[in-house]
């Protein structure tokens, strides 16, 4: 669509914009081509649709979590509104270098915390302390909690006063990781060890296998390459903490583009028949991802599942490499091994059943228990997916009422 028109118009129109789970915008991403809006990230395109030059508007953004693991996630967001200019707050709060304000917080936090910061729960704590003492966050920061909602509301008017409910003991039903995943809990454990992981993943920190000279590396590339990384594994923890068939269909999916990577740059042919060889030789692993999408989504109307292993689009959406500047060989060979490691977790998950979940089996239970069983019960889960399978096992488990 017309990206940049309709953007202006909003921009032209709008008086206020309030963003919710601004924490989205904590990371730039690409900056892309202004005029056109080709290959601008969202974090770009609202910067576009904020400009006050258009129109002046207030900015509200709402989030629990305004900073990951640095500070500058709350500067980005930030600087949606200062519009970059480092001297924004020079005349309010007497910051004269935005940029440079943060850099010497960051080191601050650096010497109190160690280098892990605010990527550790275990300095959460600390690191809130310090900053709800730091003016910049006290100027910039508005919390309300039900305490100070309470004590507002103090000799106002009671009719208007506002109810919050009222808080029980969480009630926790313990149930068996172990039971649950059997041998694929020591897999995961294996191939995602800090130390000399299995899964590495080289498709997406092709900076790593470079032959150039490390001075003509851009350090803040390899560094968004190397946490891409970094993420694409804390994603998979997560989703097979969450269900076995959330990290299935991560492995599928994650398996479709690497044969997409191979596909494209496997050039002598050694390498294509390399290729073909390994897909034969898991003909029925394959197969049987592909059917068990049909069989776990067959309700989903909107669902659309390729018949292909490798989709076209994947193909297309590959950067082919330069066997000149990059060490190709080296990571078709590393890319081997994560599909070697992915089928592995493929053949577990093949061997999965619900009556296996023991976490669904407590659930189960939970919401049959005589507490809950004729409330109305919300069931939060961060995966789609985890969602999906919760409904269906639900359901058949004999629960009442599922939406």
């Amino acid at each position: 669509g017309d990206f940049p028109g309709r953007f202006k118009r909003i921009a032209e129109l709008a008086d206020a914009v309030i963003i919710d789970e601004a924490h989205h915008f904590r990371n730039p991403g690409s900056y892309g081509d202004p005029e056109s809006g080709e290959g601008r990230s969202r974090y770009y395109k609202l910067y576009d649709l904020l400009d006050d030059s258009v129109r002046p508007k207030t900015l509200f953004m709402l989030t629990a979590t305004p900073i990951n693991n640095k500070l500058s996630d709350f500067r980005h967001m930030t600087e949606l509104f200062t519009r970059r200019d480092e001297a924004y707050f020079a005349r309010t709060i007497g910051v004269n270098n935005l940029r440079a304000r943060f850099n010497n917080m960051e080191k601050a936090l650096r010497r109190l915390l160690g280098e892990e910061v605010l990527d550790s729960g275990e300095s959460i704590v600390e690191a809130t302390d310090y900053l709800s003492r730091d003016e910049t966050f006290q100027q910039l920061v508005v919390q309300r909690s039900r305490a100070y909602v309470k004590e507002s509301q103090i000799g106002e008017n009671e009719s208007s006063t506002v109810l919050f409910p009222k808080r029980t003991p969480p009630k926790v039903a313990d149930y068996s990781i172990r039971k649950t995943y059997g041998r694929l809990l020591d897999l995961i454990e294996k191939a995602f060890a800090k130390e000399n992981p299995l899964f590495t993943l080289p498709i997406y920190y092709p900076l790593a296998y470079y032959k150039g000279e490390d001075e003509s590396i851009d350090p803040f590339e390899e560094e968004r390459q190397k946490q891409v990384v970094g993420l694409i594994r804390t994603l998979f923890l997560k989703r097979f903490e969450s269900s076995v068939y959330a990290l299935e269909l991560s492995c599928y999916r994650l398996m479709r583009k690497l044969l997409a990577f191979l596909e494209v740059h496997s050039e002598t042919d050694s390498e294509k028949k390399r290729l073909e060889r390994w897909k034969l030789q898991n003909a029925d692993s394959l197969n049987y991802a592909t059917q068990r999408q049909y069989s776990l989504w067959e309700d989903e109307e909107d669902e659309e599942w390729e018949d292909d292993v490798i989709p076209e689009e994947f193909l297309q959406d590959v950067e082919e490499l330069s066997r000149e500047e990059y060490k190709v060989e080296e990571m078709i060979a590393e890319t081997v091994l994560d599909l070697d490691q992915i089928i592995n977790f493929l053949v577990e998950t093949q061997k999965f059943e619900p009556k296996h979940d023991d976490k669904l089996k407590k659930l189960i239970r939970l919401l049959n228990s005589k507490d809950l069983k004729d409330k109305k019960v919300i069931v939060f889960t961060e995966f789609a997916d985890t969602g999906r399978y919760l409904r269906k096992q639900l359901v058949d488990g004999g629960i009442e009422g599922i939406a």
